[in-house]
């Protein structure tokens, strides 16, 4: 996903990506310890099929606004 957003201009400094997780609970928790205090419009990527679970677990870490 860096070289997805690297390649539509977002500069790398500007990316925090998570890497040591080996499921979407705890990509969730281990993102939400990197993030939180860091001001600002949070984006979450992920593959389609994936973004359902996805919303509804980062939600629930706090991250963003679950959505319906």
């Amino acid at each position: 996903m860096t070289d997805f957003l690297k390649a539509y201009g977002v500069p790398r400094e500007a990316i925090i990506a998570e890497q040591q997780s080996s499921s979407t609970r705890e990509n969730a928790v281990d993102t939400a310890g990197l993030i939180r205090d860091i001001p600002g419009m949070r984006v979450l990527l992920t593959i389609d099929f994936q973004m359902y679970r996805a919303l509804w677990t980062f939600a629930k870490q706090g991250l963003m606004r679950r959505h319906s």
